[in-house]
């Protein structure tokens, strides 16, 4: 179904997360946004691995205001969706949509990052 033509050979982050982008989307012949296919420009040879999960990397962490005293003491991610990892070639990983919180603007080129713990729901 989709062939391997990505380029990015990927550089590791600070962080030590996997970074990637949407390189290709195949919908769901029953219009389900669940049963998308989403590939992502990283695959095995930058150590992605099946079961893995991603999240959109482009939205804007919400801002945690203390109740007592107004202040702002912390941030967290507004995660919209999740990728989960169903296939791993060399240099893509094949994705499916879970969790759907907010589908948002799933593009190709959409930056999107490892998740490694839970982290807040939008």
């Amino acid at each position: 179904m989709f062939g391997e033509t990505d380029r990015d050979q990927g550089t590791p982050t600070k962080s030590g997360l996997i970074e990637a982008k949407i390189a290709a989307i195949e919908s769901a012949p029953d219009g389900r946004v669940s049963g998308w296919q989403i590939v992502i420009n990283k695959g095995a040879l930058q150590g992605v691995e099946v079961g893995m999960l991603f999240r959109d990397a482009s939205s804007t962490p919400k801002p945690i205001t203390d109740p007592d005293t107004g202040e702002t003491i912390g941030h967290v991610d507004a995660v919209r969706w999740r990728l989960t990892v169903d296939e791993v070639r060399d240099r893509i990983a094949i994705c499916r949509i879970t969790g759907v919180f907010a589908l948002g603007d799933v593009r190709i080129g959409l930056p999107v990052v490892e998740v490694r713990q839970e982290i807040a729901i939008a």
